[in-house]
């Protein structure tokens, strides 16, 4: 078993059509310029996560199954430290799920990173007020719906493979099949948990909005005897009770001072102060 890279501007070929540029593990085949001919194959898109600085990498891994081989087609590095697991290896169903065990296994380590993300955002609830815990919040979020998107996808393709086997399941793939079903639970609580840190969030904010609009009504009511004592004095009339009187002045300010003593009282009574 052996592994070739080949150059972006060769061609990987199958059934006799250019398919794309990509990573070839393979025993016995046949390395020709055009690029690589197998006689048959069954093709399965899988997915290559990273979580890293808050943000999800997601990398598509087409992959043909082949008798004598196993051809993935991807972007950039993906298989980087995985050769020591997957070589050497007898037969190419055995690569297959050596392949399929690596990108799951960079799945759990992508998820594991989000849940110490997660974590840390519900530490550091009470010390961001500002809109940039929002912004980690729902980036996170994103990330977990993204990743339970593509779990879920996964899950499906080797279910297909289990089904499409012509002999007994294969343990491996068995084995594969259990474990993205643990990590879809996974994501699924990863999610809530944001989705809970957020409507935590989001109730502190209206919890303290209206303790502020309680405070801005109270005060506003509290001056409402007062301005309307100033608006009926204010008016240019002739006669106006105690006008003249030389008491006239400190008596409408104790007047005011009543007033207000008794909206206070009746505001701790009702438990609005």
């Amino acid at each position: 078993m052996g592994r070739t890279d080949f150059h972006p501007k060769r061609r990987v070929v199958w059934d006799d059509r250019v398919v794309a540029a990509g990573t070839v593990w393979r025993r016995g085949l046949t390395v020709r310029r055009g690029g690589v001919r197998l006689e048959a194959a069954v093709g399965v898109t899988l997915y290559w996560v990273d979580f890293a600085a808050g943000r999800l990498s997601v990398r598509p891994v087409r992959m043909f199954l082949g008798p004598r081989g196993v051809v993935t087609v991807h972007r950039g590095p993906v298989f980087a430290g995985a050769a020591g697991g997957l070589d050497p290896m007898p037969q190419p169903r055995d690569v297959l799920v050596g392949v399929l065990r690596w990108l799951t296994h960079a799945k759990l380590v992508a998820l594991e990173r989000l849940d110490r993300a997660v974590a840390e955002l519900e530490t550091h609830r009470a010390e961001r007020a500002d809109g940039r815990w929002e912004e980690v919040a729902f980036r996170l979020r994103r990330a977990a719906v993204r990743l339970r998107r593509i779990i879920g996808r996964e899950r499906l393709a080797v279910h297909g493979l289990l089904a499409a086997g012509t002999r007994a399941p294969d343990v491996g793939l068995l084995g594969v099949y259990d474990e993205l079903v643990r990590l879809l639970d996974q994501t699924d609580t990863c999610r809530d948990l944001l989705n809970g840190a957020l409507d935590a969030h989001f109730s502190s904010l209206s919890a303290r909005l209206n303790e502020v609009v309680k405070t801005l009504t109270v005060l506003t009511t509290g001056f409402l005897p007062i301005s309307v004592v100033a608006a009926l004095y204010g008016m240019n009339l002739r006669y106006l009770p105690a006008a003249d009187h030389p008491w006239g002045f400190w008596g409408l300010m104790a007047l005011m001072a009543v007033a207000e003593g008794g909206l206070v009282v009746y505001f701790r009574r009702r438990r609005w102060l």
